[in-house]
């Protein structure tokens, strides 16, 4: 139950699913316009009219400012507070809840608890992130100072030798600098090959934090970066990530797989249905993009208009053709009816695995033209990039 103060107006019994009235803060009345349904109470106070939109307004404004956690990407949480929000306005049925039966009414304490714990999921995540980041950090200084103490050690004793080599070379007998300078020669091989495997194994090391600490960043990306038609990533998230998937292939190895996806004949759907209608088609497209690739390393972005890119994180090519059919076959079962007029979706994929060494324009390039091959060869397929030459 919610509390509102009095306005001196009326006293509380005139408010039955209020404590008190309140008139909402001219903050709350100036949130931006949503796309749910608008409040359309006949006959309640004004009060109460205006306390149920703002209340309706503050979960679509919690919901489209929430981030994705583990198993729940953002797209689902951002619909259940927007389902909420029509349930607060309209007396519909809650998200994963059944239809009551009899008369409606609104789940004041579903509706608190449904908040409280996603709060608490929130918090539980953004805790165990920054965790894991601080761990991955931590372990990269830590590498680096072993690293050092080692090579000051290294130092030292390569110092030692080359001194009793320096005694030799001042003493009279050809035999005395004879045995220093086999004994320096095989002291210093023996120093740098132990700091060269030193340094390998601090280089796997460092590898295994990077690759850590490139989660971690990817987990902590901004939410604002979000494509506000289809919640997925914008161009600039993607442009971002595919730049640190070429720093994180050249540190540590680690591979990364890129999808671009462009759906055939959009700008007929606009001609013969209408640009809402196109829309609706993008929105439909985002999500079974989301549930095909729902991994935490996995990102869904919208590239531009009707064109779509995935980034798959710790990918091989040899994963690619499987996981690109299963795109194709999840596309052409969507079920898209306008005004109960079907719409048909297919969908043209380039796809390619990033080349060591290779630069972030030249693999959107050459993943790009994969994707003008799939169009060219008749659309509805995939199509894998030429080697990088």
């Amino acid at each position: 139950m919610f509390s509102f103060f009095r306005t001196g107006r009326r006293t509380t019994a005139d408010l039955p699913l209020v404590e008190a009235e309140v008139e909402p803060p001219q903050e709350a009345l100036s949130a931006p316009p949503s796309d749910g349904p608008t409040l359309d109470i006949s006959g309640g106070p004004p009060e109460l009219d205006l306390a149920l939109d703002t209340l309706a307004r503050m979960l679509r404004v919690l919901g489209h400012s929430a981030f994705s956690l583990d198993e729940r990407p953002v797209q689902s949480i951002t619909a259940e507070f927007d389902g909420w929000a029509t349930h607060i306005l309209l007396k519909t049925t809650p998200p994963s809840f059944a239809p009551l039966i009899g008369a409606p009414r609104r789940r004041w304490a579903d509706l608190m608890s449904f908040v409280s714990r996603h709060r608490s999921d929130e918090a539980e995540y953004v805790r165990r992130a920054v965790g894991g980041m601080r761990e991955a950090i931590w372990g990269i200084v830590s590498a680096f100072d072993r690293t050092l103490i080692q090579d000051r050690a290294s130092d030292e004793r390569l110092v030692e030798e080359l001194e009793r080599l320096r005694l030799a070379a001042e003493s009279p007998s050809i035999e005395t600098l004879k045995t220093a300078a086999l004994a320096a020669a095989t002291a210093m091989a023996s120093v740098i090959a132990e700091r060269n495997e030193t340094h390998r194994l601090h280089t796997e090391s460092l590898s295994e934090q990077v690759k850590k600490l490139g989660v971690q960043l990817a987990d902590a990306k901004q939410e604002s970066e979000l494509d506000p038609l289809t919640r997925l990533a914008n161009r600039r998230a993607i442009d971002v990530a595919i730049e640190r998937a070429v720093v994180l292939r050249s540190l540590s190895e680690q591979r990364a797989c890129l999808l671009l996806i462009d759906i055939d004949h959009f700008k007929h759907v606009n001609d013969t249905h209408g640009h809402p209608a196109g829309d609706e088609v993008l929105k439909r497209l985002a999500n079974g993009l989301v549930r095909v690739f729902p991994r935490r390393t996995d990102l869904v972005g919208r590239y531009g208009g009707e064109e779509f890119c995935v980034l798959l994180g710790d990918a091989h090519a040899s994963d690619l053709p499987k996981l690109s059919e299963r795109l194709l076959v999840a596309i052409r079962a969507l079920r898209i009816e306008i005004d109960k007029k079907p719409i048909e979706v297919t969908v043209s994929v380039g796809y390619s695995e990033l080349a060591p060494g290779e630069a972030a324009g030249d693999w959107i390039s050459r993943t790009d033209r994969a994707l003008y091959r799939a169009k060219a060869g008749g659309r509805d397929r995939a199509v894998a990039a030429e080697p990088n030459s």
